[in-house]
């Protein structure tokens, strides 16, 4: 008999040996195909996310180029434009490089204007990902210098907003206030440095991006040599400090250079190898699992395995039919995981935290089926091989030798024993993890964020420059809004604010009270909010101690201030803060009246960057007030919240109407309640319960 006639013939014995017993068999299956269907849905994850190449070109040649404190290795800030230009100037290693920094526009083309995604870049971007326009073409050398008007859009900006337009290359489209011309489509599924982006422009001249010490480009370079790094980066270093000592600058910054898809992702790296750690304990405990079920039932077929071998059948033989029994049970396990594997990764990314870099590229490919394939193979050995070499020994003379029932075998308890312990043990690990973030999350999900974020529904309003470039006529559209919104059924307040809670930006001042000067450094800090007349009574939060912000509070009046009980109990311990008076000025004597601040009113404070921090000092100024005071927090991107009588959200369209009744070309973005706002920063602890 060929191998092959065997194989078959081996492969059908054990088919009918396994079909009498249905309930092992089924048992096997679907604990085996579990365990698979988890291992193989979390590594799709660490694959797309961690493991993965980048999608571009030689993409292990491209790096990222930071600025950080060498003592304390913390991120100073990005790089400003005249420093890369002098370090590309310098170094032969920039000299294919980029600088980048992400932005926004609003477009005009539509029923509503809209606010698109977008980057601003010096003119080699593309050049150094390796990647062409798959329509018209991307910047060319000399062109696409800060200030030409020149666009390129992504796939999915040019089917989604021009309608697929063949002939999109040439024309020109509104931007905000500029008129742009699409020289070129980028093709389907490129993007950088992150899938919304839709399109690409070159920097804008400005004095911002004139300015040494503004740091805010992102820097993506072409190294020639993808091993040489760390050589890159210590050429580097030495051109940095020449370029800060010929510009008279010792603040101890240096340069890091890293690989491009290492600085996307090193931040999420530690939580998808735990979850990796985590689904492949349960491999452990499933493998365990089967290996104590195939050992029971080998002792129940000890006789059989016997009479076959009475009946000439060597040991090869029985080992042979084990075996395949066991890799029967492992294939149609793992087929069934992977199916399962599908559904569970649908679940993972409905789950996952939008933020998590290249979380839409995961899917399951070639690697992930080779990664189910391998480990596939290694439960195979592991529950497998050791039942089919035990079951080749079990021969007729064995078993009358042993005199004795099978139930007492003592080899049998030893090893049901360890693999008991074993799972128990591996278990408790998992269980003990999962409690503890279970134990975490729950405590998440009751904080009290300090304010009633129901029946609240919130928006960003980015008010273009040209037409609300002043303080004073930003005040005048905000108020139009207000007076409108009073008007329409279903609000019943509404109000307008810089920042908003969660929104990820927390700005923060020094500031010194009346009779209290300190030196600069010793200067408390608290959080700043630029807020509206109704803001408090909109998001609900309870003002404990005078008043909030009114009418009376106008720009040419005396200058107000509300803090928090955090900041009240702090500075001024068992007195009421009402009428006290503090500055940002710092300075000691001779304060013009106008740099004071009088204390007007006390809130109970809120959370303001994530449920699992605590409540920072804060005080709240008022928006026009603090737009004339300081240049730096004019409304040009407010927010507004609508509090409503119901669901908000079916007021979303009610207030694009009185945006657009007031002026059409105001885009509102951004648009969702306050409680979603909320859930949104549950989604990484959710996802790790998860």
């Amino acid at each position: 008999m060929g191998v092959v006639e065997r194989a078959i013939q081996d492969m059908r014995e054990a088919t009918r040996a396994l079909v009498r017993s249905p309930r092992y068999a089924l048992s096997v299956i679907v604990t085996f195909g579990l365990a698979v269907g988890a291992n193989v849905a979390v590594f799709s994850t660490v694959n797309g996310v961690l493991l993965r190449p980048l999608s571009y070109p030689r993409a292990d040649q491209l790096v990222s180029v930071t600025r950080v404190f060498p003592k304390s290795g913390a991120v100073s800030g990005a790089v400003s434009y005249p420093d890369f230009t002098d370090w590309q100037a310098r170094s032969p290693d920039l000299s294919l490089a980029a600088a980048y920094v992400n932005s926004g526009a609003t477009y005009y083309g539509g029923e509503f204007p809209e606010r698109l995604v977008g980057v601003l870049t010096t003119p080699d971007l593309f050049r150094v990902l390796g990647q062409d326009a798959s329509i018209g073409r991307t910047f060319a050398p000399g062109e696409g210098e800060p200030g030409d008007r020149l666009i390129v859009l992504s796939d999915a900006a040019w089917r989604q907003h021009f309608g697929s337009d063949p002939d999109i290359v040439g024309k020109q489209i509104r931007l905000g206030s500029r008129t742009s011309t699409v020289i070129g489509v980028m093709p389907s599924g490129f993007s950088f440095p992150d899938p919304k982006v839709q399109f690409w422009a070159p920097l804008p001249r400005s004095n911002v991006l004139e300015q040494r010490g503004r740091g805010f480009l992102n820097v993506v370079a072409r190294v020639g040599n993808a091993r040489d790094i760390a050589g890159v980066q210590a050429r580097l270093k030495d051109v940095v400090s020449a370029v800060d000592v010929a510009e008279g600058r010792n603040d101890g910054r240096t340069v890091a250079v890293a690989p491009l898809k290492e600085s996307m992702v090193v931040s999420r790296s530690a939580l998808f190898f735990i979850l990796l750690g985590a689904v492949a304990m349960v491999l452990v405990i499933a493998c365990a699992n089967i290996a104590s079920l195939t050992l029971s039932r080998g002792v129940k077929r000890r006789r059989e395995l016997a009479v076959r071998a009475a009946l000439g059948a060597g040991r090869g033989p029985i080992a042979r039919l084990l075996l395949w029994e066991s890799t029967l049970l492992a294939v149609t396990g793992a087929a069934f995981g992977v199916v399962l594997a599908f559904g569970l990764l649908d679940v993972i990314l409905a789950t996952a935290p939008q933020n998590i870099p290249r979380i839409l590229d995961v899917t399951i490919d070639g690697v992930v089926l080779l990664f189910a394939a391998g480990i596939t193979l290694a439960s195979l050995l592991l529950f497998g091989m050791a039942p089919a070499l035990r079951g080749a020994r079990w021969t007729l003379e064995g078993l009358r030798a042993q005199g004795r029932e099978v139930a007492g075998d003592r080899t049998h308890h030893r090893a049901q024993r360890v693999l008991v312990v074993a799972q128990v043990a591996v278990a408790m690990v998992l269980l003990s993890g999962t409690g503890l973030l279970a134990n975490s999350f729950l405590r998440l999900t009751a904080v009290k964020p300090g304010f009633d974020a129901r029946q609240v529904l919130s928006m960003t309003l980015p008010l273009p420059a040209s037409r609300y470039g002043t303080a004073e006529a930003q005040e005048q559209f905000l108020r139009s809004v207000h007076d409108q919104l009073a008007r329409v059924p279903g609000v019943e307040a509404s109000g307008t604010s810089q920042q908003l809670p969660f929104s990820a930006s927390n700005m923060k001042m020094s500031y010194e009270w009346d009779g209290a000067p300190l030196p600069d450094e010793e200067r408390p800090v608290a959080g700043v909010e630029v807020v509206g007349d109704e803001y408090f009574r909109t998001m609900g939060i309870p003002v404990v101690q005078g008043r909030s912000f009114g009418p009376q509070d106008r720009p040419d009046g005396p200058r107000v201030v509300v803090v928090n009980q955090t900041l009240a109990r702090r500075q001024w311990p068992g007195e009421s803060p009402i009428g006290k008076r503090l500055t940002f000025d710092g300075a000691e004597n001779d304060l013009p009246e106008s740099a004071w601040f009088t204390v007007i009113g006390v809130t109970s404070p809120v959370v303001r960057n994530g449920l699992d921090q605590g409540r920072q000092e804060e005080l709240y100024l008022s928006r026009g007030q603090a737009s004339n005071q300081f240049s730096f927090m004019s409304a040009s991107n407010p927010y507004l919240v609508v509090r409503g009588t119901g669901d908000p959200t079916a007021l979303a369209s009610k207030v694009r109407t009185v945006i657009r009744d007031i002026d059409a070309e105001v885009p509102v973005v951004d648009v969702e309640t306050v409680a979603q706002r909320i859930d949104a920063t549950l989604a990484e602890p959710r996802f790790r319960l998860l």
